[in-house]
């Protein structure tokens, strides 16, 4: 490790490291193995176990095999002692160490001045302070888990398969695998206590230099591994056809303008947390890159929720045409997504729009979630959910996934109301709320709701909600949609299914 440590003052450190490193490694390894036959020869193997000194005291000069001990004790010092300050100074360089202007410092003569003061003072309280024997485990562990890191690093880059990765000194990756693993079995091998001690404080190290957020010059490999770990999942995801049991909320928000969008970013967000993704796009001709920087920043308040969120800016003068490309082009993906979002503005002037968009979506097997926003209540204080439900209607699985969502974040209550015309259909209406309940598994803050009479009368005796949620029909009523948030005096989501959910598995 000296050469590594002094890597910046090599002249050619690419040729320089590797010639140096397996030369000490192979002339060290003859030397041990001839060491070890002639121990095995000349001293039986209880005196070995048993005493530290059997090869000073088996010599003919005692004295030399002293200064040999002694020679290579100092050699390893210094090397330590020139290399340690180095490798701070450089990790200081990079701002991956506390009090880093400090430690970065060079002399006039290119001595890390300040880390040779630093690390020999540490080296002599260390070595007054405790057990040499004791420090040599420790110092063991952080050696290890160095070489064990650098062949996992090596490992994963092999197994990435990217064109970037080209070393000048290759290895088959086996060996590279073998070596992290074994490095780990040797550190529980020589000391499971400093070997759980080491790993939490790599550990606790990694934490905090993610969390300042560093930018190497040199690249970083953790993006592109889970990117080709996620591009693998697609791919094994998409030999798999996709089962209601596995279904989340993934949507599709097409958004005219970013600067006056009339969405609700609170609503999508109950809608999708915590495992749901949102699409977003918007259709322009112009001003691309102005536009893009306005919906992302219309978005960024939902990426801060963890949620995954794509935004980009189709190029297109069609908004109706922009839209169906971007369905079509997402419909066949692993990770495509699954229901339409739209927003129902006060005047008519995009109903055809929506009607479009709408067509489109039944179209592809796409559910469709239509929003009409109360202009004062908005969504209340955020507790308590109304769900309509018509006995017979198919269309009610995505409305009530979205309910449980919506329910499940809000921490609140969820209504399931429905209307009876005559006391004959009532109790049954009571049966099938009951039924539905049971098979559906809802949450125990779960209240039925059945009102005897026209829907247009019972809006005014149903149970005050801050959402109130409705089937959609196959063919839009957008008098209907824009009516009922002022009947039942509350925002309303109007959902139709695609056919792919089921919210009884």
């Amino acid at each position: 490790m000296a050469g590594a440590n002094m890597s910046g003052d090599l002249k050619d450190p690419r040729r320089a490291i590797p010639l140096g490193t397996l030369g000490a490694i192979g002339v060290t390894l003859v030397i041990y193995i001839g060491l070890a036959y002639l121990c095995a020869y000349y001293i039986s193997p209880e005196v070995l176990r048993g005493n530290q000194m059997a090869m000073v005291d088996s010599a003919r000069w005692e004295g030399l095999v002293i200064m040999g001990i002694l020679a290579a004790t100092f050699s390893s010092a210094l090397g330590s002692m020139v290399g340690a300050p180095r490798v701070l100074q450089a990790l200081a360089e990079q701002k991956t160490v506390p009090f880093d202007n400090f430690f970065a410092v060079k002399s006039e003569n290119n001595e890390p001045r300040n880390a040779i003061i630093f690390t020999g003072g540490f080296i002599l309280v260390s070595i007054l302070a405790g057990n040499l024997d004791a420090l040599a485990s420790l110092i063991t562990m952080f050696f290890l888990i160095t070489y064990g890191t650098l062949n996992l690093v090596v490992f994963i880059q092999q197994s990435m398969k990217i064109i970037s990765f080209r070393p000048t000194f290759k290895v088959p990756r086996f060996v590279s695998l073998v070596g992290a693993l074994s490095c780990v079995f040797i550190m529980f091998l020589i000391n499971p206590i400093f070997s759980v001690v080491a790993l939490i404080t790599i550990i606790i190290l990694y934490i905090w230099l993610t969390r300042k957020g560093l930018r190497s010059e040199w690249g970083d490999i953790r993006g592109g591994m889970f990117l080709v770990l996620a591009e693998r999942a697609a791919r094994l995801a998409a030999k798999f056809p996709r089962h209601q049991i596995s279904w989340k909320p993934d949507l599709l928000i097409p958004i005219p303008d970013p600067q006056v969008w009339a969405g609700s970013l609170l609503l999508i967000r109950s809608i999708t947390y915590p495992s749901g993704s949102i699409f977003a796009f918007t259709v322009q001709d112009r001003n691309i890159d102005e536009t893009e920087a306005y919906l992302r920043e219309l978005l960024q308040p939902l990426s801060q929720q963890s949620i995954a969120v794509n935004a980009t800016v189709i190029e297109e003068h069609e908004y109706i045409l922009g839209t169906r490309l971007v369905i079509q082009t997402l419909k066949n993906g692993a990770l495509r997504p699954n229901a339409l979002f739209l927003t129902l503005e006060e005047n008519a002037e995009h109903d055809a729009v929506i009607e479009a968009l709408n067509h489109h979506a039944v179209r592809y097997n796409m559910g469709v979630i239509i929003l009409n926003q109360h202009p004062r209540a908005a969504f209340g204080i955020q507790k308590d959910v109304n769900l309509w439900l018509r006995d017979g209607s198919p269309n009610w699985h995505l409305a009530m996934l979205i309910a449980l969502q919506i329910q499940s974040n809000w921490e609140g209550r969820l209504n399931l109301i429905t209307v009876a015309s005559t006391k004959a259909e009532k109790r049954q209406a009571n049966r099938f709320l009951e039924r539905l309940s049971d098979q559906a598994r809802l949450p125990s803050m779960t209240e039925f709701y059945v009102l005897e009479g026209e829907f247009k009368q019972v809006t005014e005796t149903a149970p005050r909600a801050d959402i109130n949620i409705f089937g959609l029909a196959s063919q839009l009523s957008f008098d209907f949609m824009r009516s009922v948030p002022q009947q039942v005096r509350s925002s309303c989501l109007f959902i139709g299914d695609s056919g792919q959910e089921s919210a009884l598995v």
